[in-house]
């Protein structure tokens, strides 16, 4: 196994989308105002969520750029583990200290400390903290058109103008996460569908846990 030593230029999309999923892992505090208040009830008491998922990716204008499946799975504080299938299989994976970005095909693994350097983006997402999510965005509530029983949104707009994205919808039926969009500041949409999801079961420890594949590139920061 080689080991080439690098700084790593980050996989800006995998790592926008997790950031974004440490929302899920907040806690329950009471905020001023009501979209936020209703979006940190619907978040707050979370310590895990797994799904799997279904992704798109949208050009700015509007053209399929790129589609693939999987599963994630998320526990607080800052564990992860997000494995795409199809139809080219990569790995992500965080102890909540390491990031490992694994991509079979390339026979290479990258590593890099998971911490608040990782992106420009608000502290609220990293850390899973949703008492910093008032100052930290803009939230909006938006209803489904035409409104569908049960159905909401909460679109949220980083207040920070270096943030990794412009915007990040989420949007819940029957109080439960099944949908994630997430726009970037080239105008790309990234589009995330779950289905089966769980929230509070308990997760096997093994899943954050990353061993490098004999024979692979390893690069690190």
């Amino acid at each position: 196994m080689r080991v080439l030593l690098s700084s790593i230029t980050s996989p800006i999309r995998l790592i926008s989308a997790f950031v974004c999923m440490r929302i899920l892992l907040g806690s329950s505090a009471v905020f001023a105002g009501t979209s936020v208040s209703e979006l940190s009830s619907l978040l707050g008491g979370n310590k895990t969520f797994s799904a799997f998922f279904e992704q798109v990716v949208y050009s700015p204008r509007g053209r399929i750029i790129q589609e693939s499946h999987g599963r994630i799975w998320v526990e607080r504080p800052g564990r992860f583990r997000w494995e795409a299938t199809q139809p080219f299989p990569q790995t992500v994976v965080s102890d909540g200290e390491q990031l490992w970005f694994y991509d079979p095909d390339l026979e290479q693994v990258s590593i890099r400390p998971f911490d608040n350097r990782l992106a420009s983006t608000p502290g609220l997402l990293l850390s899973g903290e949703t008492d910093q999510l008032d100052s930290s965005f803009v939230v909006e509530r938006g209803d489904a058109h035409p409104p569908i029983k049960g159905l909401v949104n909460y679109v949220l707009t980083p207040r920070n103008p270096e943030s990794l994205f412009s915007v990040l919808e989420l949007t819940f039926k029957d109080s439960q996460l099944v949908a994630m969009r997430i726009r970037d500041s080239l105008g790309q949409l990234t589009d995330f569908r779950f289905s089966d999801v769980a929230v509070n079961m308990a997760i096997d420890s093994n899943q954050f846990l990353f061993v490098v594949p004999e024979g692979v590139d390893v690069i690190r920061q």
